[in-house]
């Protein structure tokens, strides 16, 4: 289920954060998978993993004046995010994408989407595309 239905809406609301926003787990992990896959693709971070770090940060000073990214004080601390793994998709022998791995969900980043597959539609969505996934 995606909070936001585009990388672009995405990036919009990381210009604006809300209280709501800044709370919104899901919704924070959105904006900083588009805006680490946007940096990556663009030239501005040297690796996937260093664009996802750099997401974080920002989204953590665009909250800052919300309070942070954590609820109110007296509900639990969420889990620290798992560290995602990253592995290169490539069409033809050319990199054409990544496949991001965080806990139990997935997704395949490319061109300027990104967009969440299970383990049942990746396989058949990569034949479509006549694309593999390299480990790393």
């Amino acid at each position: 289920m995606h909070v936001y239905p585009t990388c672009s809406e995405a990036l919009a609301e990381l210009q604006h954060m809300s209280d709501a926003a800044c709370h919104d787990f899901r919704g924070l992990r959105e904006i900083v998978l588009c805006q680490a896959w946007d940096d990556f693709r663009s030239g501005r971070a040297p690796t996937f993993s260093a664009a996802v770090e750099d997401g974080w940060t920002k989204v953590r000073g665009a909250c800052a004046s919300h309070g942070g990214i954590t609820p109110e004080v007296g509900f639990l601390q969420p889990a620290p995010p798992p560290t995602p793994t990253v592995r290169e998709v490539y069409r033809r022998g050319q990199p054409v994408g990544v496949l991001v791995a965080s806990g139990a969900e997935q997704w395949l980043c490319q061109d300027h989407q990104c967009t969440p597959v299970t383990p049942e539609s990746l396989a058949p969505l990569l034949t479509q595309l006549g694309a593999e996934v390299r480990e790393p």
